[in-house]
């Protein structure tokens, strides 16, 4: 018998049987062209077959067979002409555990049909290519909920968890109370269980001794295990996490956890993503006085002027779409831009001019605008970004540029008894809480 291991690491096994002799020798030893060559001579009668020897092909470890090994004749026993030919005759297939072939056996049928010299010996090619075997592991891979965000209402979330049939896992839904500073950072945070009983089916006890409600399942032979949530309605914005708990993790859930990191604590050893249930900010632009007391105003520029003073300030209040920028929001009833006229006249007093410093670091004069702290700004709560490391506590986000702005004196009844007012609102954009900017006019002209 005749044993060699081929360059890709498949073993041939050929045997002899009656008077064949197997001789085994390499062509090329080393190179990239390298060959092994198995050699069968021996004699029989013409116009008749036998069995000549038998074949054995195996593929290395991790490997298996893409199609039953087999021969196929070169091109060089093609010009030849031979009519005498070699077949094979499948005796027997082994397989692993999972049905991929890793060897074959063959008896080898030789045909003779003339006598061929060995100038013209029969030249057939060994086909045995092998693929690597993919290993079947247990694991979870997925978990899919949706959009990390959801509306304030009342909402439904199909909760999605694929792996590899009969892998194990647990699952929690959490709900969290936070309690936050005045620049919207989470100081504290309480935890409740917001699985319900038709879901949840087990408990688990955390790292603190808390005991909560848990989905404990089995993943089925269909890949997935799926579940309706529910979130009720929010008056303000809430955090939610979904919590996951698997030995059978699998790597690919682990290397590609998109919204998912580890969690510590009581969840230690637990995976947790957060949905947060948003509550759209509210913009509320609000124009007051300290000091004038004889005036009323037109807002609309309809002619319907309306009492303004300390008690009764111009507010108009605009509904936006949590966190998002105005060039990406289509509904027109959202605002993007708007232009803003003030008109105001006094009963019995005179508008006049003011100018120079304000004692308070400012100016009087036409308003300005600005969202950098440190630059005088005659509009409140205009900065948008919050910087703890100087003790700069943001709007949460809401990012305007107000612009065009401009003040005229004129005369209706009496003399300098009329004041307008303009200027231009971009908001840039929403943030993700409601904000009051307001604009004091008392040091923008003087009303004697």
């Amino acid at each position: 018998m005749a044993t060699k291991t081929l360059k890709n690491g498949n073993i041939v096994e050929i045997l002899g049987i009656g008077n064949t002799k197997v001789s085994l020798f390499t062509e090329n030893t080393g190179l990239d062209n390298e060959k092994s060559i198995f050699n069968l001579s021996g004699r029989m009668k013409l116009r008749s077959g036998r069995k000549i020897g038998t074949m054995k092909v195996t593929s290395p470890s991790a490997k298996h067979f893409r199609n039953n090994p087999g021969l196929e004749p070169t091109n060089i026993n093609r010009s030849f002409g031979n009519k005498s030919n070699i077949r094979t005759r499948l005796v027997s297939v082994e397989k692993d555990s999972n049905g991929n072939t890793t060897s074959c056996f063959y008896d080898l049928i030789y045909l003779s049909k003339e006598d061929v010299p060995r100038s013209r010996a029969l030249n057939y090619k060994i086909i045995n290519d092998t693929k690597d075997i993919i290993t079947r592991t247990t694991g979870i891979y997925g978990i899919s909920f949706g959009k990390i965000t959801m509306s304030n209402t009342v909402q439904s979330r199909r909760i999605v968890v694929r792996g590899v049939p009969d892998s194990t896992f647990k699952l929690a839904v959490i709900k969290y109370t936070d309690y936050k500073d005045t620049a919207l950072n989470i100081t504290n945070s309480t935890e409740e269980s917001i699985l319900s009983t038709s879901h949840g089916n087990s408990t688990a006890i955390l790292g603190n001794g808390e005991t909560v409600t848990i989905v404990s399942q089995t993943i089925p032979a269909s890949g997935f295990y799926s579940f309706n949530q529910k979130f009720n309605k929010v008056a303000s914005e809430t955090r939610y996490s979904i919590n996951l708990l698997s030995s059978d993790a699998h790597t690919s859930f682990l290397k590609n956890k998109v919204s998912f990191t580890t969690l510590e604590g009581q969840w230690a050893g637990w995976y947790g993503a957060t949905i947060t249930q948003v509550v759209n900010p509210v913009l509320t632009l609000k124009t007051e006085t300290s000091s004038w007391s004889t005036v009323t105003v037109d807002s609309n520029g309809n002619g319907s002027y309306v009492t303004f003073n300390s008690s009764n300030p111009i507010t108009t209040s605009y509904t936006g779409i949590y966190n998002k920028s105005s060039s990406s929001i289509s509904p027109i009833t959202i605002l993007k831009k708007l232009n803003v006229t003030h008109v105001f006249k006094s009963a019995s007093q005179e508008f006049s001019a003011r100018s120079g410093p304000d004692g308070s670091g400012g100016t009087y004069g036409d308003p300005k605008f600005s969202t950098v702290t440190g630059e005088e700004s005659d509009w409140s709560n205009t900065v948008y970004r919050s910087d703890s490391d100087n003790g700069i506590v943001g709007n949460g986000g809401t990012k305007l540029i107000i612009n065009n702005i401009s003040t005229a004196i004129s005369t209706a009844s009496s003399t300098n008894d009329t004041l307008t007012l303009k200027y231009t609102v971009e908001v840039i954009k929403w943030g993700k809480k409601d904000v009051t900017v307001t604009l004091n006019v008392d040091n923008i002209k003087t009303l004697s």
